[in-house]
């Protein structure tokens, strides 16, 4: 029985460092091989700030962009299906990117 709890919390353990070195790949902070591996507490941290930022980040965007359709100034299609998302509008930066047609 003990082992099988034991075997269960190593699994759990293994789980959740391969998640959190999956968002750590995520962050922007030092990866070379001379920095230290971030913390737990301080990547949750990180990924805090940085969706909190990311938000903001695309708030002014949208504002942007609200304004720019305003003047007329730039045509924005709705998203097209592309292979990369399996037929589902995708929101990749090339297919967003390729999609925007400023009017001449």
């Amino acid at each position: 029985l003990r082992t099988s709890i034991n075997s269960r919390e190593r699994k759990r353990m293994h789980d959740l460092n391969e998640a959190l070195e999956e968002l750590r790949s995520c962050l922007p902070y030092s990866q070379d091989a001379s920095s230290r591996k971030m913390s737990k507490i301080n990547t949750l941290l990180l990924a805090c700030n940085w969706i909190r930022q990311l938000t903001i980040r695309n708030h002014e965007l949208q504002k942007q962009l609200a304004a720019f359709r305003a003047e007329d100034r730039i045509t924005v299609p709705l998203a097209t299906p592309c292979m990369k998302a399996f037929g589902q509008a995708c929101f990749c930066i090339a297919c967003l990117t390729t999609s925007m047609t400023p009017k001449q």
